[in-house]
């Protein structure tokens, strides 16, 4: 939704910007609007918030089941290497490992999604300002 709302803005806009620039200043001007409009860090931002979005999504999975008898966690990579360092698999404080280190996992990401969602709203806030004309 987001990406068809930065193309729509992209193609409204672009004849306002393109008008305002006189016909004699060099092409260069012409890549650095095209730069603004259609940045390809929009679709890598979406992807991480939608990725910490998941992370969360499993950490709470594994909070809410950590003391149900037989319950095997779902760890990513990088967490399962660092609970495995802490703690072996079979050890009785695996679940009390598990709880505390999802918890701070969660904070961790949270952090991470609370700035990407940031850099979002600031780069609309960009485009809000370049389709106003700096205009507020």
């Amino acid at each position: 939704m987001n990406s068809v709302i930065t193309l729509f803005l992209g193609l409204i806009l672009s004849p306002l910007l393109y008008a305002q620039v006189p016909a004699s200043v060099p092409s260069r001007y012409e890549s650095v609007f095209d730069s603004m409009l259609f940045a390809s860090s929009i679709p890598r931002l979406e992807e991480a918030i939608h990725e910490t979005g998941r992370r969360h999504a499993i950490y709470s999975y594994n909070l809410a089941n950590a003391t149900t008898p037989g319950f095997e966690p779902i760890l990513f990579d990088d967490d399962q290497r660092e609970l495995l360092s802490m703690i072996p698999d079979n050890s009785e404080y695996f679940t009390k490992v598990i709880v505390e280190h999802m918890s701070s996992k969660m904070a961790i990401n949270r952090g991470r999604q609370t700035a990407y969602y940031g850099l979002y709203k600031k780069m609309f806030d960009n485009y809000k300002q370049v389709a106003t004309l700096g205009k507020k």
